[in-house]
């Protein structure tokens, strides 16, 4: 069966039937590309957030003066049971690095396994990911991403195991389906609501099915129709109530684990108020679409005609039910960000709606669109058309300049919007992109030398990129200075364990490396609005300004500006909001003056930064 199988998609057009399989090949080549262009990291950006939860398990003394870490939703209950797992074990770091390259494994897995039941090859997988990874290095609406922050977090492994139930469901494999779809559910809140949903849409629309006369299937197109007789069976009775079951559980269990807070402290600030902090404030990158850039629109706009050509153009038995299903997923996820858009974009109707981030959804509508894109490229019949072929391979040229030369030149001074790493690495990424492109045509006139051309690169590239991939267990920090503070403050000789500190508000590191009590920083804000009042009464106290109206809606350059605020603050400001907090240290980096000397309690002469001890002071005679 799995041969005829075989004969059939080699058959197919645009597959090249000479060729021999390379699937493992296909595999660890989009596995080395994703680390050239994505890394990794330990204890950076939204991952310091997510470790203080099991860090508090382990050690219930550490943050209790923290306001954040102890009257806030922590909502990421299986990933913070991880964290503590590991944290026991003192596997934490390298658990944290094999659960990273075990997503970006099942990640390619799912991805291949998407484009063989649409009916393609190792080909048009390795295209589509070349496709995806050009534009905007793959990184979605929103800047959402299959691995946000190139980091183990819950919302990647939520990704990953949906798209694994996306491919299972497209592949005919139920129970499958429910088990990936409910370990997304169960480690992301907001995956739990949309699988929910997802699953109860895909279930209903088989229903229609069943009925093949029915108004509501007649007024589907065609692409939308699935198979026209009824195929009722116990069998299939069982199997649809048992893969819910899987979807379900975890799934209600997490919004479970997370409604009571929602209720008690959620819905109390005006909506008003909510949008100007929460969103244009805080989260403009996520949540703001009137303010992204033309550019990370184009690049996730590009490709969806083309899938939809494909899907359109598509005709035969073979692979229907599948093409039908993936077009429905589609479907009802860029509804999702329709909606997104106009009542959590355009108009916000309620604080619910956008705290599910339908937007972090649009990373399946690129990557599905890419597939799409890559049967196109890959079409004969199409190709042969020279003019079209001319036109596709000149855009593709320009976009290939273009975005080469704006990793290289960097015109802006702030580099690309998409870039979380740095220009080298993602110059790297594209480098090996390009090649991916290059051997595979050498493969469609002899497979065998696509196999030998990728088994001698691959060791190589890897060889070769790998000290530019970031991938470390200890990596360096973004301030190295800073981080001595931080150390230097978690020593129990320096100071007290339940010490609250006064930091400069840009700064990400020191509840968890210092694993002391801060008064608020930008990054670490909360998800209800009962809370984000909290959250900005502090952040407004600190930075001594009576509101949020007069930054940037850029997160990089609001970074920027607080800091400048801060440690623009005369002392006697500073001393004044640490003790309206209880904040026994202040950290700020540069003197505040030879009056305030008998309160240092840190400074180095290879280190910027000062840290003021404010019970010393007022002991002072």
């Amino acid at each position: 069966m799995t041969h005829m199988h075989g004969a059939l998609l080699l058959d197919r057009p645009g597959v090249d039937s000479r060729r021999e399989s390379t699937t493992g090949f296909s595999l660890i080549f989009g596995m080395v590309l994703t680390l050239a262009v994505s890394g990794y990291q330990f204890g950076r950006g939204n991952l310091t957030v997510y470790l203080l939860d099991g860090l508090r398990a382990v050690h219930p003394e550490l943050l209790r003066n923290d306001w954040f870490a102890t009257q806030t939703l922590q909502y990421h209950a299986c990933f913070s049971l991880l964290t503590e797992w590991l944290l026991r074990l003192h596997l934490l770091e390298p658990g944290f690095l094999v659960g990273y390259l075990a997503l970006i494994f099942f990640w390619h897995l799912f991805w291949r396994r998407l484009v063989i039941e649409l009916g393609g090859d190792d080909r048009i997988y390795l295209i589509s990911v070349f496709l995806f990874y050009l534009s905007a290095a793959g990184i979605s609406l929103g800047v959402f991403q299959f691995l946000q922050d190139g980091c183990f977090l819950p919302s990647n492994v939520a990704s990953v195991a949906m798209l694994g139930g996306i491919t299972s469901w497209i592949g005919g494999r139920r129970i499958a389906a429910g088990i990936w779809l409910g370990i997304a559910g169960i480690f992301h809140v907001n995956y739990a609501v949309v699988v929910i949903g997802l699953w109860s849409a895909l279930i209903a629309w088989d229903a229609v099915d069943q009925f093949p006369d029915s108004p509501l299937r007649q007024m589907m197109p065609a692409v939308l129709q699935g198979d026209r007789a009824p195929h009722r069976s116990r069998q299939m009775l069982r199997t649809t109530l048992t893969s819910s079951l899987l979807v379900l559980l975890p799934s209600l269990l997490n919004i479970g684990l997370a409604l009571p807070d929602d209720l008690r402290r959620g819905g109390t600030m005006p909506m008003r108020d909510f949008v100007a902090v929460y969103v244009r404030f805080r989260h403009t990158h996520h949540f703001d679409p009137l303010h992204w850039p033309a550019i990370l629109w184009i690049s996730f706009l590009w490709p969806i005609p083309l899938a939809v050509w494909a899907a359109a153009r598509e005709s035969g038995e073979l692979f229907r039910s599948a093409r039908t299903q993936a077009c429905r997923i589609f479907a009802l996820i860029f509804a999702l960000l329709v909606i997104a858009f106009l009542f959590a974009g355009i108009w916000f109707i309620n604080e619910p709606l956008v705290q599910l981030c339908f937007w972090r959804f649009g990373i399946y509508i690129k990557l599905m669109s890419c597939v799409g894109a890559a049967f196109i490229f890959c079409n004969r019949r199409l190709m042969r058309n020279s003019t079209l072929s001319r036109t596709i391979s000149l855009i593709a040229m320009i976009s290939v300049l273009a975005y080469a030369g704006f990793l290289l030149t960097d015109p802006t001074g702030r580099g690309p919007i998409w870039q979380l790493a740095d220009k080298r690495r993602a110059g790297i990424g594209l480098a090996i992109a390009l090649w991916a492109i290059f051997a595979v045509e050498l493969s469609l006139k002899d497979g065998g030398l696509f196999r030998r051309i990728t088994a001698i690169a691959l060791p190589l590239i890897a060889l070769i990129v790998w000290p530019h991939l970031g991938v470390g267990m200890t990596p360096e920090p973004d301030d190295a200075q800073y981080r001595q503070v931080c150390l230097w403050a978690r020593d129990p000789a320096n100071t007290p364990i339940d010490a609250v500190f006064l930091v400069p508000p840009q700064e990400t590191d020191f509840r968890l490396y210092a694993q002391r009590a801060i008064v608020v920083n930008f990054k670490h804000v909360p998800q209800l609005s009962g809370e984000i009042i909290q959250w900005e009464r502090r952040l407004l106290d600190v930075l001594g300004v009576p509101d949020v109206s007069g930054f940037p809606h850029d997160y990089t350059k609001t970074l920027a500006a607080i800091g400048r605020l801060y440690e623009g603050r005369p002392a006697a400001d500073l001393f004044a909001v640490a003790e309206k907090y209880g904040a026994r240290y202040i950290v700020v980096d540069h003197s505040l003056g030879a009056q305030f000397g008998g309160a240092v309690a840190f400074h180095r002469e290879d280190n910027r930064y000062f840290v003021y001890d404010r019970t010393a002071l007022t002991t002072q005679p």
